[in-house]
């Protein structure tokens, strides 16, 4: 394990940081275990920066894993094809479903392409959600060209519906000057309606914002309470 950790394996890494807080076959110390974790848990989050789906600024709200009764296979295809049956007579969140189907590869082939068109068929519906679901496309240059500038006018309509994804989507806008002039103020304020609404990286992201003094009083204790809410909705960089 330790040829391993010191290879840059994660696995070993883990294993060794278990070895050494438990002081099996070494010398139980606190100190070498946290490091060693540590260096695991940089590299996993290295790679969700790297993941293009990481910045999807809400949950994925079609799981099939998670939909009561759906757990065979063949009942998850069947959910499937009832969805693209009703996206195909127009409902709108069945475009969206099957949108985010195509999006994130479940159930289905992974396919951006399908996944934007019926996004943009839901949002010219009206559907809020499916207007941030663009924006995050845009934003990330997922299955189109990247364009800044779409991406805000599209987070900017879902916000206007209360859509937490898109006051999320709008924080990220202004705090990094993304499609529209930087602005902490407006960040922080679009972070914190999305926060309101649930979202684990808006609770992040005004951590961050707090930390850094970014238009707000640097405050190391309203950063830790808002990582510490961020890490209760499972946030990865909440937990780290």
């Amino acid at each position: 394990w330790t040829i391993a950790a010191r290879g840059g394996s994660i696995y070993g890494q883990m294993a060794l940081g278990y070895r050494y807080a438990y002081g099996i076959d070494v010398d139980a110390t606190c100190k070498k275990a946290a490091y060693t974790y540590l260096k695991a848990v940089e590299q996993i989050i290295e790679k969700f920066d790297q993941d293009v789906l990481r910045g999807v600024p809400f949950n994925d709200d079609v799981r099939l894993d998670d939909i009561p009764g759906i757990q065979r296979k063949s009942e998850q295809m069947e959910m499937v094809q009832y969805s693209k049956h009703s996206a195909e007579r127009g409902e709108v969140n069945a475009l969206r479903a099957v949108g985010q189907f195509y999006l994130f590869g479940r159930g289905v082939e992974q396919d951006f392409g399908q996944a934007h068109q019926l996004f943009q068929r839901a949002a010219d519906l009206g559907d809020p959600r499916a207007h941030a679901f663009l924006g995050f496309m845009y934003y990330t240059g997922v299955g189109v060209e990247k364009n800044n500038e779409t991406a805000f006018e599209h987070f900017k309509t879902a916000a206007r519906s209360r859509e937490p994804a898109g006051h999320q989507g709008l924080g990220v806008a202004y705090r990094y000057g993304a499609g529209v002039e930087q602005n902490y103020q407006e960040a922080y304020l679009n972070f914190r309606q999305a926060a309101e609404k649930g979202v684990g990286e808006a609770f992040y992201n005004l951590g961050v914002m707090h930390l850094e003094g970014l238009g707000v009083e640097q405050s190391n204790k309203q950063a830790f309470d808002h990582f510490r809410q961020s890490a209760d909705r499972f946030h990865l960089h909440g937990l780290y």
